[in-house]
């Protein structure tokens, strides 16, 4: 969110809605006593889940976008596609090792 520039204050109150979150597992034999903290991720269902993802995500399909790499067809090389993303699916393409080694190296970097 500091990426956007979004306030403080409505970071902090969106890092609050996430705070000692807890998880119930239902099983066909009933419900597990004790809960499962969550400690990572957004909430299933949520109404504000998809457009965190979408905060999230953005920045590592700017940077391969950006890259330069990706697949490039042969009546313009001038086009490079170098995903494909539908919801929580990101797809690599390129037309070569090399890269596919740059956008995997992107893809690491943003993760870590």
């Amino acid at each position: 969110m500091t990426y956007y520039n979004i306030p403080e204050d409505i970071r902090d109150k969106i890092m609050n809605i996430y705070k000692d979150n807890e998880a119930t597992l239902f099983t066909p034999h009933g419900r597990c006593k004790q809960k499962v903290p969550m400690n990572n991720g957004v909430k299933q269902g949520d109404s504000l889940s998809p457009l965190l993802f979408i905060l999230f995500i953005n920045p590592l399909l700017t940077k391969l976008r950006q890259s330069g790499c990706g697949y490039k067809f042969h009546t313009d090389k001038s086009i490079h596609i170098p995903n494909v993303t539908y919801s929580d699916d990101n797809t690599l393409i390129t037309s070569s090792q090399e890269d596919m080694e740059k956008l995997a190296k992107i893809v690491m970097d943003f993760c870590s």
